[in-house]
């Protein structure tokens, strides 16, 4: 899954912009809202698909786990600032 690290940097990112621009300005993007973005794709996601055969894992809360994992390893806040300028 570390080898994918990458990837799932920009999914975590792109989520993230992707709900700013669903809410008002004045508000900030929470951490649970790109949490949940980021699950869905991670569940159709080959990588993890496979990574999660490998390992013979079958509980269905993979998923949200790694999703809350990499979106803390991106954003360590409860609340997410995107920065305007990137």
């Amino acid at each position: 899954m570390i080898d994918h690290k990458e990837k799932w940097d920009k999914m975590v990112k792109k989520a993230a912009e992707e709900i700013k621009a669903c809410v008002a300005e004045n508000e900030h993007v929470r951490a649970g809202d790109v949490i949940a973005t980021v699950e869905h794709g991670i569940r159709v996601s080959h990588e993890f698909d496979h990574h999660l055969s490998l390992k013979k894992l079958t509980q269905l809360y993979w998923a949200n786990r790694f999703a809350e994992y990499i979106v803390e390893q991106n954003y360590p806040h409860a609340e997410i600032i995107i920065d305007e300028e990137q």
